[in-house]
């Protein structure tokens, strides 16, 4: 992502769309997941009992 907002690519199609926009969501995503999985820690640390998911009670 970084390297084609620096350098400036783009898709070479008609529109010539920025690469990174395409590329953007990448880091973005694995940025959501690593505070998800921060969230879940601080939750298992806090509760005394593990629920992995939805209980069907």
């Amino acid at each position: 992502f970084y390297e084609s907002w620096v350098r400036g690519r783009t898709t070479g199609s008609l529109l010539d769309l920025p690469s990174w926009v395409a590329e953007l969501p990448v880091p973005v995503g694995f940025l959501l997941l690593a505070v998800q999985a921060c969230a879940d820690l601080v939750t298992l640390r806090k509760s005394s009992t593990v629920s992995l998911g939805s209980s069907h009670e």
